[in-house]
């Protein structure tokens, strides 16, 4: 059960402006110490925080879609996600990943899409 507290949904289905973008909003919340939760297979893989930290300021400045709503809402969406019926589930993000990109010497731009 969440607490009584505002809640941003980042979708990342076609709704999504910024996909790009969007990973980046919820990454820095993480680094910013906050919480999230990544709701695989609901609406492209999208995600859900807490109104902490200015995600939604941060989220309009760099154009991505946020859907803000109640604790009551959320945890509607928690429920549908959690259920048996779906192929679906909840994931808790309590800390950012270290990441790191790979790149060959002699890659050029044009090889891969993260290069």
């Amino acid at each position: 059960m969440l607490a009584a507290q505002q809640y941003v949904l980042i979708p990342m289905d076609a709704s999504q402006t910024n996909h790009l973008k969007a990973y980046g909003v919820i990454f820095n919340h993480l680094v910013d110490g906050e919480t999230g939760q990544w709701l695989l297979n609901y609406r492209g893989g999208s995600f859900l925080a807490t109104v902490e930290n200015d995600i939604v300021r941060k989220s309009r400045f760099r154009n991505v879609t946020i859907e803000t709503m109640s604790a009551s809402d959320a945890n509607q969406i928690i429920q549908q996600v959690e259920s048996n019926s779906s192929n679906t589930a909840v994931v808790n993000l309590e800390k950012a990943p270290k990441i790191a990109v790979y790149t060959p010497d002699q890659a050029l731009p044009w090889d891969d899409a993260v290069t």
